[in-house]
């Protein structure tokens, strides 16, 4: 909630700050006008990279609900060769045997 107010903050103002330009340049008032130009797109970038940070950070929050892929359990059989056992979310187990240097 608090990064939407930010957001809309910078918007606001960022327009504010154009229409302060508009009103510069037809003044002919180029110094002032270019200032309040630049003031104001920098308030419409900080805006737009606010809302695209808060973007990210809610799906980063939904894709944090994380669960184990896979369980794995290894046996030693002999000297560098392991049985390996699978286990899934499902409950499904498969054996894979791991020789040599795998």
């Amino acid at each position: 909630m608090r990064l939407e107010i930010i957001v809309v903050l910078c918007v606001v103002a960022g327009f504010g700050f154009i229409l302060l330009a508009a009103q510069r340049m037809r003044r002919r008032r180029f110094a002032a006008g270019t200032v309040h130009g630049l003031s104001g797109a920098v308030f419409l970038l900080a805006g737009a990279c606010a809302g695209l940070v808060g973007a990210n950070l809610v799906t980063y929050e939904r894709l944090s609900h994380e669960q184990a892929a896979l369980e794995l359990q290894f046996q030693k059989q002999g000297e560098r060769s392991f049985d390996t056992a699978l286990t899934f979310p499902s409950r499904r187990t498969q054996h894979v045997a791991l020789t040599g240097d795998d």
